[in-house]
């Protein structure tokens, strides 16, 4: 990661941690990365470790098969599209406020899932399809962070309100509506994204990206940009009732047959198929909008090799250690 996106400490940033490297007279700056020089007289082995492993969990660059690669930064736009036009008679009525709640996830390595389809949700995600609050699955996801390293950091979007003036904070995202203005930093360590948010109101549906996340780094290169459809599913949580499909009215001792019971144990995560009570249409989209996407820095053919004769060093010590 280079730096906060849209921050005018960005360049100042890479100038202050590079400058001392690079060839004289190059300026880095976040623009300009592909004409970057390394300085045959510095030491690599400090260029190296400086960047990629004493930088810990959040290297600034990440070393690649000859190239290094630097972090991208990616504007979420929320496009709900859900609405009686596009599934008549299963949205709840605008009193009830029908909306896409906090929106939470993290960015990951490649093979790292916090859900998936047929297995069951854990506490903290049993608690975003239910309520709305990503807290606990951010907890659950920091402890992965520090477990593993799969995990390279968590994202909270809380909304811009259900009927706010645009721009303004607010718990969730209202049915119809489109919101932007969220930008999500990606390590190149780290190149996938997976987000969730629920479906409110409900007992436990939710949208999100699949369980794998999006592929935002392929081969080296981030991608131009791509949009996810969200279509419904159901967290397995709770038990759906008819007579209170969406949750609105209150269970009570008497009213008992409006209450959505807890399933005990936890259904398997599924999608909501076409017979469901909201149907199996997309209810909206997730687009990333490409706002810084480097590409790699490729350095002369004798200091890629001298990288990569280190990286070779570092694995032979610890086999276990990331490339």
């Amino acid at each position: 990661r280079i730096g906060q996106a849209g921050q005018g400490a960005v360049a100042a940033e890479v100038a202050a941690r590079f400058a001392p490297w690079l060839a004289p007279g190059v300026q880095p700056t976040c623009h300009d990365v592909d004409s970057w020089a390394l300085a045959p007289d510095r030491g690599l082995e400090d260029l190296l470790r400086t960047v990629t492993e004493d930088a810990g969990p959040d290297p600034i660059l990440t070393w690649d098969d000859g190239r290094l690669l630097a972090g991208a930064t990616y504007e979420l736009v929320v496009d709900v599209t859900w609405s009686e036009q596009t599934h008549p008679g299963a949205i709840p009525p605008a009193q009830n406020a029908p909306h896409l709640s906090w929106i939470g996830g993290a960015s990951h390595r490649e093979g790292y899932r916090f859900w998936d389809l047929g297995e069951s949700a854990s506490d903290g995600f049993r608690v975003m399809a239910e309520a709305g609050n990503t807290n606990v699955l951010e907890d659950e996801l920091d402890a992965e962070r520090e477990a593993s390293g799969a995990v390279a950091r968590t994202l909270r979007w809380v909304g811009q309100g259900m009927g706010d003036p645009p721009g303004s904070s607010g718990n969730g995202f209202a049915a119809p509506s489109s919101s932007r203005g969220e930008f999500i930093d990606v390590l190149a360590s780290h190149g996938r994204l997976s987000l969730v948010t629920m479906l409110g109101p409900s007992g436990d549906w939710f949208v999100g990206t699949p369980p794998e996340g999006l592929e935002l780094l392929e081969d080296g290169r981030w991608t131009a940009g791509l949009q996810h459809p969200l279509f419904p599913l159901d967290g397995g949580t709770r038990v759906f009732n008819p007579l209170n499909p969406w949750n609105t009215q209150p269970c009570t001792a008497e009213a008992p047959e409006l209450c959505l019971p807890y399933n005990n144990p936890r259904d398997p995560i599924s999608w909501l198929g076409a017979d469901s009570w909201i149907g199996d249409a997309s209810l909206g989209t997730f687009t990333l909008v490409p706002f810084f996407t480097p590409d790699p820095v490729v350095p002369a053919a004798a200091q890629a090799q001298a990288l990569d004769d280190l990286m070779d060093e570092g694995r032979s010590a610890d086999p276990g250690s990331p490339r």
